[in-house]
């Protein structure tokens, strides 16, 4: 499923800052992947939802997301790995 974000929403990516316009949804056995455009260079990324953050916003009292912080997903696989 196509879902259009109204209004964008701006999101940190691999890529650099940028504003999601739509997230792509194939169904619970996948990431969702965001169509992001990224500020610097105009790009239009799919990025995977793991690999996301929102952006800091004052106004709506979001904070930074934390550089060293690792998806659930890693963190998961991790320990299994060590088992």
């Amino acid at each position: 499923m196509l879902t259009r974000c109204v209004p964008p929403i701006p999101l940190e990516t691999p890529f650099g800052r940028g504003m999601a316009e739509f997230v792509i949804d194939y169904g619970p056995d996948w990431h969702l992947l965001w169509v992001v455009f990224i500020d610097a260079t105009g790009e239009c990324r799919t990025v995977q939802n793991p690999e996301v953050r929102l952006q800091r916003n004052e106004t709506l009292g979001t904070r930074q997301a934390a550089k060293n912080v690792r998806p659930a997903m890693a963190v998961a696989s991790a320990a299994s790995n060590e088992q």
